[in-house]
């Protein structure tokens, strides 16, 4: 992979994690048999660096605020293992979805540098380490892929995940992850959880579903009407194609008898020029309409992908074997 691809990648990578993760603190739930269970998470800017995969003889704060005035060079980092590289800058577009929506905790099973436990959503792990005094929040500090049962041990299911923003009122606001079906009996949170959770948050987590925002209501709202817009124009034009269709067949039904007609008085030869201009005339006219359909097609298909979430990435596939991880 060329530098100048691996740059962009580390300028994308940054962003989702400046703007999804950066600002937010987050609560994981847990139930170990012993009770509900929670631990505090933070990511840190300076964090970026050491995620990422990439080798820097700057430092990382110094490294991370290049990124974020966008000044960062090729001749910033460097390269070490390419394969090691490649496996980690593919999972790094994926950290903000780990981090907002793990579904496992646990302990590790293999000795990991600076990891104290792991979360985990699919083949995408993410460790963390404790915070030192005990009392702050814990933060990551390798990011790898593979078989979670065999990177993990005590592994449990995480219940919910709340965030919380860093600046502002000190409350859980919204929940971005609930396990399927898990309706969290409020009753049952420490007391200094539940004082911390916002009325909306104790709603959400009592019925078992993930929190939403007002930028995301509208987000959805904006999709669904456009969505709405392009059903309606395409059962628009199926109705204008029908009966463009009907109008089409009546009128070649006209001009084949006119033509019969004319045709009653030719010779041979002269019937078969008028059929094979016929049939060189109904062609013109199928392969015109198949040209417009096309581009129709196409129109529609812009307008939907417009309506589209932006930020959003899919999973990548599940990679077996021995995990790849931060050193």
């Amino acid at each position: 992979m060329r530098k100048e691809d691996i740059l962009k990648i580390l300028q994308d990578g940054w962003e989702e994690y400046k703007t999804r993760i950066l600002p937010n603190t987050y609560l994981y739930l847990y139930n170990d048999g012993q009770g509900i269970k929670t631990k505090h998470v933070a990511v840190r800017d300076f964090n970026f660096l050491h995620l990422s995969g990439v080798k820097s003889k700057l430092s990382a704060e110094i490294f991370t605020r290049r990124l974020r005035k966008k000044t960062l060079k090729q001749s910033d980092f460097y390269v070490v293992d390419k394969s090691y590289l490649n496996n980690k800058l593919k999972k790094l577009a994926e950290l903000p979805d780990v981090v907002e929506q793990a579904h496992k905790i646990g302990s590790r099973l293999q000795d990991l540098k600076n990891v104290d436990y792991l979360i985990g959503k699919n083949d995408i792990i993410l460790g963390l380490a404790k915070s030192k005094n005990g009392n702050g929040a814990d933060t990551p500090s390798s990011l790898m892929s593979g078989d979670w049962n065999k990177i993990a041990t005590n592994s449990c299911d995480i219940l919910a995940i709340l965030c919380m923003p860093k600046q502002g009122e000190k409350v859980y606001n919204k929940v971005t992850y609930c396990k399927k079906g898990e309706k969290i009996d409020i009753e049952q949170l420490p007391k200094s959880v539940k004082q911390l959770c916002s009325q909306e948050v104790l709603i959400d987590l009592s019925n078992g579903q993930q929190s939403y925002n007002a930028d995301q209501t509208n987000t959805q709202k904006k999709q669904e009407e456009q969505a709405e817009k392009v059903k309606q124009a395409k059962q628009a034009e199926q109705v204008g194609q029908a009966e463009q269709a009907k109008q089409a067949r009546q009128a070649e039904q006209a001009r084949q008898s006119e033509q019969a007609s004319e045709n009653k008085g030719l010779s041979r030869d002269d019937q078969i020029a008028s059929l094979m201009s016929v049939c060189k005339g109904r062609l013109s006219n199928e392969i015109a309409r198949d040209q417009a359909q096309e581009q129709r097609q196409a129109e529609q298909a812009r307008q939907v992908g417009q309506a589209k979430p932006t930020g959003a990435k899919a999973t990548g596939g599940k990679a077996k074997g021995k995990a790849s991880h931060s050193k």
